[in-house]
C-alpha cells in the first residue's frame, strides 16, 4: 500500500473499520460482534472456555 511507509506508525480501529496513517483514512468492513468477541477474550478456546464458565 503506497499511503503506509516502512516503520510508519498506523491506528486501526476496529469497531469503526478505519485506518488512519499520516496520508489519510482508509475504510474497511468492521468486524461482526462474535469476532470481536473472539479477538478480545484472545481467540477461540478462551472465549469458549469463558463462555461456558470455564477457566
Amino acid at each position: 500500500m503506497d499511503a503506509i511507509e516502512a516503520g510508519e506508525d498506523v491506528t486501526v480501529d476496529f469497531d469503526r473499520g478505519k485506518i488512519v496513517t499520516k496520508k489519510g483514512e482508509f475504510a474497511f468492513p468492521p468486524y461482526p460482534d462474535f469476532v470481536r468477541g473472539l479477538i478480545e477474550d484472545g481467540g477461540l478456546i478462551p472465549h469458549v472456555k469463558k463462555s461456558l464458565g470455564l477457566k
